[in-house]
C-alpha cells in the first residue's frame, strides 16, 4: 500500500512540475517572440547589421529596447513599441521606433554617476536599465531607500537630467 501512495504522489509531482513548466513557456512564448520580431526588423529595415541584445521594458506602454551595430561598427539603441508586432484596429496606431547612435546618449557607467550627483546621498543601486517614458528614452535605475522602500528613478538618456520618481513599499 505505502508502495502505491509513494508511486501516486511522485506521479502527481511530476505532472505537477510538468504543468508550472508548460504554463512558464506559454507566458513567455509572447515576450520570446517579440525579441525575434524587433531583431528581424531593426536588421531588415533600419539599418542594423548586428542585433546584440533586446530587452522589454514596461512602463506606461511596453517597448522593446534593442542594442546592436550598424555597418559601420557604430553601436545603436532603438526603442520599440511593443504594439509594432501587434494587428491594431483602424482608429489606433503604433509609433515609430526611435533608433539613436549609443554616443548620443550617456553610457552606464555615466548614467549610474549622474543619477549619484542628482539624489545627493549615498545610495546602493540594484539596478539600471534603458526604458521609454514620456516620450522620450530615460534610463531606469533602482534603488532601496532608507525606509526600505523600492525606488524606481528615471534620468534622461541624452543629457542624465531627472525626469521622474516612484517608489513602492516592500514591507508590511
Amino acid at each position: 500500500m505505502k508502495k502505491w501512495i509513494l508511486l501516486g504522489s511522485g506521479a502527481f509531482l511530476v505532472v505537477v512540475i510538468g504543468l508550472f513548466v508548460y504554463g512558464y513557456q506559454v507566458v513567455r512564448e509572447p515576450l520570446a517572440e517579440g525579441y525575434e520580431n524587433a531583431s528581424a526588423y531593426l536588421q531588415s529595415e533600419h539599418g542594423f547589421a548586428e542585433v546584440e541584445t533586446v530587452n522589454f521594458y514596461h512602463g506606461n506602454t511596453g517597448y522593446y529596447v534593442a542594442r546592436g551595430m550598424n555597418e559601420d561598427g557604430e553601436a545603436l539603441i532603438a526603442w520599440i513599441e511593443q504594439d509594432l508586432f501587434r494587428e491594431l484596429p483602424e482608429e489606433e496606431e503604433s509609433s515609430e521606433p526611435v533608433v539613436l547612435p549609443a554616443s548620443e546618449g550617456l553610457t552606464e557607467e555615466e548614467a549610474w554617476q549622474a543619477a549619484q550627483q542628482e539624489i545627493g546621498a549615498s545610495v546602493e543601486f540594484d539596478g539600471l536599465r534603458l526604458g521609454y517614458e514620456d516620450g522620450a528614452p530615460v534610463y531606469e535605475l533602482t534603488y532601496m531607500d532608507d525606509s526600505d522602500r523600492k525606488v524606481f528613478y528615471y534620468i534622461d538618456f541624452a543629457d542624465g537630467s531627472f525626469v521622474k520618481n516612484y517608489s513602492l513599499r516592500t514591507g508590511p
